[in-house]
């Protein structure tokens, strides 16, 4: 049974107390060098595009990575720095990701 990513997104943020009524998510093909992304739209939507090559602990990385870029796009911050990692790190243990799936989660994808 394949998860959709749609079961997938409303789970983490039940599992993070995140409001993503304004987030939707899907499957895409993103080549072999990109796990995920989000794209800020105007008037505040995220959408996440996960590749459709990940494993399913991976695609559940890679949403955690995108929630916490969703998150930070509210504040107006771009990008993976340390606010970032901090952010990322903080729900991808809330969202129950332990040890190295927490730090991968938070790297670069």
């Amino acid at each position: 049974m394949t998860i959709t990513p749609t079961s997938l997104l409303l789970n983490t943020c039940l599992a993070l107390s995140m409001n993503c009524d304004h987030i939707t998510a899907d499957y895409k093909d993103l080549g072999s060098k990109v796990a995920s992304e989000a794209s800020l739209y105007v008037g505040g939507n995220v959408h996440i595009g996960i590749n459709t090559n990940l494993s399913p602990a991976k695609t559940h990385e890679a949403l955690v990575h995108e929630l916490a870029h969703a998150k930070l796009f509210e504040a107006k911050h771009y990008g993976h720095g340390r606010k970032f990692k901090r952010e990322c790190t903080k729900m991808a243990k809330t969202a129950g990701l332990k040890g190295l799936k927490a730090v991968n989660a938070c790297e670069y994808y």
